[in-house]
């Protein structure tokens, strides 16, 4: 039964009609919300996944410092390589687990994987992402690039960058 104001300020109630809060159309909408499932799995797979990669990045840098073949240089992109991936799939994992809190079910987590707002999990993953390109640009660094790649490199990570911190740190401004 739907009840609106009358005209005085009154209830009016409408029988026969269903709220528009218990129909079928109003439950089918709040049941959409766990499509979110599909992405929030596939992040987590992603994740998975990345992090046996990493492994794999992280034996191949023992078998370069160990190995004795390589120069200090190349092991250390192999290092930051590693780290790389490893700081991917903490995006990817940031990333499933936030959509499941946010859309799905409050899990218990470490407070650094809490997510309790979209704004909080755009925040960890724009953050997470800075990261990743600092440690890109140092890989870089290590490889000994002109000048002017090296500059324009650090430039382009600097901008990204800040957007990016600008973009996690960033609160529109609320309605009262």
């Amino acid at each position: 039964m739907i009840q609106d104001m009358g005209g005085d300020g009154e209830r009016v109630e409408h029988p026969g009609r269903e709220t528009p809060r218990t129909g079928p159309i109003h439950r089918a909408l709040e049941a959409a919300r766990y499509l979110v499932v599909v992405g929030a799995a596939t992040s987590l797979l992603l994740a998975a996944a990345t992090y046996v990669w990493s492994i794999v990045k992280a034996l191949r840098f023992v078998d370069t410092l160990f190995g004795g073949s390589a120069k200090e240089d190349e092991a250390l992109v192999k290092l930051f390589a590693a780290v790389d991936v490893l700081l991917i799939g903490t995006v990817l994992l940031i990333i499933g687990l936030g959509l499941w809190e946010l859309f799905v079910h409050d899990l218990d987590l470490p407070p650094a994987l809490t997510v309790t707002t979209f704004e909080d999990l755009k925040a960890k993953i724009a953050t997470t992402l800075v990261l990743v390109l600092v440690v890109q640009f140092l890989e870089a660094v290590v490889q000994r690039p002109d000048a002017e790649a090296l500059m324009q490199r650090g430039i382009a990570v600097t901008l990204v960058g800040g957007l990016l911190v600008v973009f996690a740190n960033w609160r529109p401004a609320r309605k009262e």
